[in-house]
């Protein structure tokens, strides 16, 4: 086991040298980009349905159909 008498790993938590701290910053950097990535799954797990609908619904338009051949949905508004 580790190497406190109790049979516990406390000791794997004591930061006492460089090598432990840089080792540490990496995993908390490591974390922050995994929260960033999850953040942005779930961002575009709305889109996977029917991007092009999220993204007008994102841009707050509407997408309405036209009549093919008449003359009056030319006109886009």
């Amino acid at each position: 086991m580790g190497g406190n008498m109790d049979g516990s790993n406390k000791g794997e938590f004591v930061i006492d040298t460089p090598q432990k701290l840089k080792h540490k910053l990496e995993m908390v950097e490591a974390l922050g980009e995994i929260e960033v990535a999850t953040k942005l799954l779930k961002d575009d797990e709305g889109m996977q349905d029917d991007p092009l609908y999220a993204h007008n619904q994102h841009l707050h338009c509407e997408l309405v159909p036209v009549e093919f051949g008449v003359r009056s949905s030319l006109w886009i508004f």
